[in-house]
């Protein structure tokens, strides 16, 4: 029972499901699948490249005074990064890890204390996380002030999937300046707007309707293939699709279905996400 009580709930569900007679429960999960998204979508490969690697071990490495360098090949920062993750679990898996997921959706600092008090007790840090996030990726900076610009003036965001959005409020009057001398505003920092109730939702939109475009088009072509029925889909969770493969068969089921979902996304320049 107390070993129970460590798990998450979702892993506690997890362990109430059992194969059927002769099959195994097999997983195939996208490794930073919003992550390789919004760098992809953002332009910045830098981003794209540590989410490939482990980019929440990454920001923790600053966390805690021990930065990564980018100038390393991949082999030597995906082994710093290993050590960074042995020896740092907690700022790893809870303080960086939160603020990355969060941050990546639209989730401002206010949004990331409230939600995560136990992980940040006071507001101050869960600002210096954002802070450190928006140092660290600007051209990711940019694209999120972009896509929050560009749905306040148009009221619509349309993905590349060609998912549509209307907005009605991203971005609103500054109250404190309303325009006048906004040279001077400290709270709008010269725009004469601030951020609106959905502010967060234009940040996320093409990210999040993005990932679902790939993974709807990877499970219509596993159905063409018929894969569905003879390696047992059973269920789609977020980034991961889960069968129910018949034993015999899974040398052979397993790298045709990693190949699929490996695909490089023709909707999407050639993105390929890795399983």
């Amino acid at each position: 029972n107390a070993h129970l009580e460590t798990q998450s709930w979702g892993t506690r569900f997890r362990r109430t499901l059992i194969a059927s007679p002769g099959c195994r429960l097999v997983k195939f999960d996208y490794k930073s699948f919003h992550a390789v998204m919004m760098g992809h979508l953002a332009g910045d490969d830098i981003y794209v490249r540590l989410a490939n690697i482990d980019i929440h071990s990454y920001v923790a490495s600053h966390m805690v005074g021990r930065p990564a360098d980018l100038r390393w090949s991949d082999a030597e920062l995906s082994g710093s990064l290993k050590e960074i993750r042995k020896e740092n679990p907690e700022i790893r898996n809870k303080n960086a890890k939160q603020a990355i997921l969060g941050w990546q959706l639209g989730m401002e600092s206010r949004t990331l204390f409230n939600n995560n008090r136990e992980i940040y007790p006071k507001l101050k840090d869960a600002e210096a996380a954002i802070s450190l996030i928006n140092n660290l990726f600007q051209p990711c900076v940019r694209y999120r002030a972009e896509k929050m610009m560009q749905a306040h003036k148009q009221g619509f965001l349309l993905s590349p999937y060609g998912y549509l959005r209307w907005f009605w409020d991203v971005m609103r009057t500054c109250p404190t300046c309303h325009y006048r001398n906004r040279e001077k505003c400290n709270k709008c920092k010269g725009l004469g707007l601030v951020i609106g109730e959905e502010a967060k939702e234009a940040i996320s939109h093409d990210v999040q309707s993005c990932a679902h475009g790939h993974i709807k088009d990877v499970m219509l072509e596993i159905h063409r293939q018929g894969l569905d029925e003879e390696a047992g889909l059973v269920n789609q969770v977020h980034d991961d699709l889960q069968f129910d493969m018949p034993c015999g068969r899974m040398d052979e089921l397993i790298p045709r279905i990693q190949a699929l979902m490996e695909f490089p996304n023709p909707r999407l320049g050639g993105l390929r996400i890795a399983v």
